[in-house]
Parts: structure tokens; sequence; C-alpha cells
């Protein structure tokens, strides 16, 4: 094999578009650029084992979250174990925010890209072999000789997103029932500030005109356009933080993109969009732009509803209202497009009204078997607004690697223990009952949709009963817990226990039961469109 000028080193996911964005870039402006997988820490050997064979020059690691922090940290200490004598740096949301702690404590890291990655990696490999002038290079931190952690200025923002190159694709996409899917952006950044959310804020912290910002149609449908030819995809999952531009503007917006893709000849697509609960209440005509976008192959739309309480709604500086949360899953319910949707259970203000609140709005829009539900707590990421209010206020726990807090009425702190004990394997594991219903959501669609020959209602109905005994023995059993933690004494751990032991053993048992049968619904599906 050939020397390489750099290797991105991130999650074989093809949700991840951020290392392929880099690859792009790198390639324009005439280095060669390629990615390795690294999902979890059994990839670590197979990365070192590549960067021995190709000597890249640059290795750039891709960090989200901070969990995944120390893992990447402990890469690159093996890579320089190795003796790897490159450069080794690291980018993402977390180091953009926790670059100086990153730095202080990764050796392995010789430099952090800050914000937007394009035009820095880019500019860093140019000037590899020139430390001296790295104080120069925009959106960059990195030890200096002496030891001294250099932050330069931030880089502004990529104002005109056209002109960043298509995301590098290098190997067929991934299928689902045989129809090849794909990630896709049509623009960056969002116009709320959510306190809960880095998104924002690591705009922000890049500067520039307009944190939000847009691709044109044209160039985004000429993406589409480009894979549906060459790759066959029909499904497309726009991963933007916030689908939709802001007020009427929309449904301008929404129109325009329709036409193109008309013209483009895809008519033979589904999409999934992600969005916010006003963006489907806000007024009058907000049904029927939904309907227009369902007619162009808009078939799931993950609504960011996060809670059905007011008082948690203001806690995370929604800007929406309860009533907007309930019509906009009931208009999607209507217009028969799935309303996907994640519910923040538990948040640092939580009290018992909060929670009955949330319950009563996951029987209203989930104990029908409308989607399947997951409910989970608000977590504290680098960057976001809520880090520093409970920073101010001295409520955060942990350190910069995984910040956590208390809820101050020990009964609701108590339910949430109980529901991490009891749910953590339903609702969290990527192979629990929960997560395998919404893999099989995903497959309806697909045959509903792009197998529309073979439908057959029954096939659905099915599934959609299978949700709603799931989504209803998942409420059942935490009402359960929540009048427990409200009734009895909460400090007797011997009793605590017990119920927690029961309560375990009987979502076990049902997620055994019901598993069997989604598992058997999904062969049949298969099966039938010959998957």
């Amino acid at each position: 094999m050939s020397a390489l000028d750099v290797l991105l080193v991130g999650p074989e996911d093809q949700e991840n578009l951020a290392t392929r964005y880099l690859v792009a870039c790198l390639r324009q402006a005439g280095y060669t650029a390629e990615t390795a997988a690294f999902t979890s820490p059994d990839d670590t050997d197979a990365v070192r084992r590549l960067v021995r064979a190709r000597r890249p020059r640059l290795v750039g690691l891709s960090d989200m979250f901070q969990f995944r922090a120390l893992e990447l940290l402990d890469l690159a200490r093996h890579l320089k174990d190795d003796g790897y004598a490159g450069h080794i740096t690291i980018g993402g949301h977390f180091p953009t925010f926790a670059y100086r702690e990153l730095l202080r404590d990764g050796p392995g890291l010789d430099s952090i890209v800050r914000g937007e990655g394009e035009e820095t990696i880019v500019e860093l490999v140019a000037r590899l072999d020139d430390p001296a002038h790295w104080a120069e290079i925009r959106g960059l931190a990195f030890r200096a000789a002496d030891g001294r952690i250099v932050e330069t200025p931030p880089r502004p923002l990529i104002d005109d997103l056209d002109s960043i190159p298509f995301p590098a694709r290098d190997a067929a996409p991934m299928t689902h029932m045989g129809i090849p899917y794909a990630p896709i952006l049509g623009s960056r950044g969002c116009y709320r500030n959510c306190s809960f959310c880095s998104i924002r804020a690591f705009y922000e912290a890049c500067g520039g005109k307009r944190v939000q910002r847009w691709r044109s149609v044209p160039n985004l449908v000429a993406e589409m356009a480009e894979l549906r030819h060459r790759w066959g995809v029909r499904l497309f999952i726009f991963n933007d933080d916030e689908f939709f531009i802001p007020g009427h503007r929309r449904h301008e917006h929404a129109q325009a993109f329709g036409a193109a893709l008309r013209d483009a000849g895809l008519t033979d697509i589904a999409m999934s969009i992600k969005c916010r609960a006003d963006d489907v209440a806000a007024d009058a005509g907000d049904e029927e732009l939904f309907q227009y976008l369902k007619t162009v192959g808009v078939v799931r739309v993950y609504v960011g509803v996060e809670s059905g309480s007011q008082h948690s709604l203001d806690t995370f500086n929604k800007r929406t209202t309860v009533a907007q949360n309930y019509h906009a899953l009931e208009v999607l319910n209507r217009l028969d497009i799935l309303a996907d949707f994640g519910m923040l259970m538990f948040d640092p203000n939580s009290t018992v009204d909060d929670i009955r609140a949330n319950i009563d709005y996951l029987w209203a829009m989930g104990g029908e078997g409308q989607a399947p539900i997951i409910f989970a707590r608000m977590e504290v990421y680098a960057g976001t607004p809520i880090l520093h209010t409970l920073a101010e206020q001295g409520r955060l726990i942990g350190n910069y690697l995984a910040w956590d807090y208390e809820i101050p009425d020990p009964r609701v702190e108590l339910l949430y223990r109980l529901m991490v004990l009891t749910f953590r394997r339903r609702n969290y594991d990527f192979a629990g009952l929960q997560k395998v219903a919404s893999q099989a959501f995903y497959e309806l669609l697909i045959y509903r949709y792009l197998y529309a020959h073979l439908y057959d209602p029954a096939v659905e109905a099915q599934l959609r009963d299978l949700a709603q005994r799931m989504n209803r023995h998942s409420l059942a059993v935490f009402q359960e817990m929540f009048d427990f933690v409200l009734d009895a004494d909460i400090h007797d751990a011997g009793l605590v226990n017990r119920r927690a032991a029961a309560w375990a053993t009987d979502i076990n048992r049902a997620d055994m039961d019901l598993g069997a049968e989604l598992d058997d619904w999904r062969v049949r599906l298969h099966r039938l469109v010959g998957a």
C-alpha cells in the first residue's frame, strides 16, 4: 500500500457524514485521504494495523460526544506507543468545547480542530511541517513547544454550503430490505437555542454571518440525483439539525424542493426528516405543508417534542407549548406520516407534576401503537446553556467527560434510578426491544412506500398491535414505579430493591415474548419482499 496524507477515524455509521465531508475537501485540495472505522474499542487493533501499513502524515479522530473521548484518547496513545511519528488531531462538537482538557489529558494528541473542520484540516495538512506557523491557522488549538496550550481565533462558518463538495462515498451504501439508503444534509445549524443542546453553541463558537445555513435546492437535489442514479438510493435520511427554514418561508422552500425533485425524476423515493413541534403546529397552513411533503416522499418525521410538561419545556428553553406538542403529532398521525419522537422524561428541575404530565402525554401519543416510545433523561453536554446554569448553581457532579446532576426531589431522583435499572436493556441497548421496534417501523415504511405493489394492510396492523402492547406495558410498569415513589417509604432499601427486581423480571419476561413476536414479524416481512 502507498503512503497516505490523511486517515480520518470515526464511527462506521451510515448516519455519520462528518468524516466524508472532510475527505471530499482534502481530495479537492489535492491530498490523499481515506476513512477508517472506529465504532468501539474493539476496532483499535484494526486502526493500529492500518496506520502502520499506510503511514499517514495526519490521523484525524472524529468525536461528537464525551462518552467516546476516553476511547479516542486511548487510541491516540496506542498509536504513539506503536511509534507513529505523524500528527494526531481530533475534532467534533465535544473537542470544540473541551480542547484544553483533552490536550491536558491526552498526550497522544497534537492538536484539536475546533468548529467546522473542512477548511481548517486542509490548512493544517498544508502547514503540517511548519509548526512555527500553526498559530496562523484559525480554528485550531495545539500544544506549543514549551507546553502551553495555544488557541487560535475561531474560523468563521462556511457561509456558502454549496461551495463544499459532496461528501465522499467510496463504497456502495448500506441497505434496508434490499433498498439502498443514504444519510444527507440539506442545512447546518438550528435557529433555536435549546438549553440541553450543543448545536447552536457549537456554531456560535465559530462566528459567521448566519448560525443556520442552507444549501440551495438545486445543489441538494443534484446530490440526491447522483445517489439515486449511481447507487440506486431510494431512501434518504436527512440528518439536518432542523430541516425547515423558520417562519412562513418554510412553505415556499418546501414547494421549491418538491418541484426540483419532480424535475429531477426523483418520484420513487422516500425521505425521513427532523423538525420541531412548532414546524408542524405553528399556523393553520402547516397541515397542508406536510400533506404536500408526503406527496413528494416524506414518510417519517422525527419531532423534537422532549416533554409533555410546560415546566420542563421552559427548562429546556424549547419555546414551544404542550398544546403544540400534542397538535404536531396529531397532525402527522392524521396524515399517516410516521411521527417518531423521543421524551426527556427527567431533567434537572423535574417535579412530580412534570412526570405525571409526561406519562399522560405518552399514553395519548403512544398508547395506541402510533410509534415505539422511548423515554430518557436529559444529559449534560459540553457547551450547552444548561451546563453553565448547573455550574452556576453548584449542581454539577462528575467531570468534563461525564457531567451529571441530581434531581432535587428525592422521589423523582429515585424514580429515574429505578427506570435506568429496570428499563436499561429495553430502552437503551442497540439490541433492546424498543430499538428493534424502531427498526421495524423503518422497515414498515420501506415496505409500504417502496414495495407498494406488495403492501398488505394486515402486515402493518400486526406491527402496530405489537407496538401498542409494548408501549402500554412500558407505561403500565412506569406508572407502578411512579405510584410507588409517591406512596412508599423510599428510604427502605430492602423494599426498593425487591420492587426493582420484580419490575426488571416483568420487563425481561415481556421482552422475550414480545421480542419473539417482533422477530417473527420481521422475518415474515423480509420474505414478503424477498430481501
